[in-house]
């Protein structure tokens, strides 16, 4: 876990007929303003070629606390998905170094718990 060399994702899981993936990775670039985070992304439906699809949705990520003491860790946002915006997330979703430090209570044995929470609200085009 210390160094996260490439994006990692998880297997498509359907929710409302589309299919969702979380997907992590660091960056440290100008939009970071040149220091390394952590970042969570939740790509919608990336593989569909229709044009003719949107979703809105409430999207809550969940870095899982390892100590019983620290609480969980999230941030939300609302997007409409569709076929030119099937990713967003957070390229700032917490500095590296916070969560590579043991007493902040999100990393254990080189590994971290990241959850997505998805709420649909709203499906057009999809069957």
């Amino acid at each position: 876990m210390g160094a996260l060399r490439q994006k990692v994702t998880t297997s498509f899981h359907t929710i409302a007929n589309l299919p969702w993936r979380l997907a992590a990775k660091t960056e440290c670039t100008k939009r970071t303003s040149n220091v390394k985070f952590f970042s969570v992304y939740i790509d919608c439906n990336p593989e569909s070629e229709s044009t003719l699809w949107s979703c809105d949705a409430i999207v809550e990520f969940r870095l899982i606390s390892q100590k019983a003491d620290i609480p969980n860790f999230s941030r939300q946002f609302t997007n409409k998905f569709n076929y030119n915006s099937n990713n967003w997330g957070f390229p700032s979703f917490m500095e590296w170094n916070e969560i590579l430090n043991v007493d902040k209570g999100f990393i254990r044995g080189d590994r971290v718990v990241v959850e997505a929470h998805i709420t649909v609200q709203k499906v057009v085009g999809v069957r």
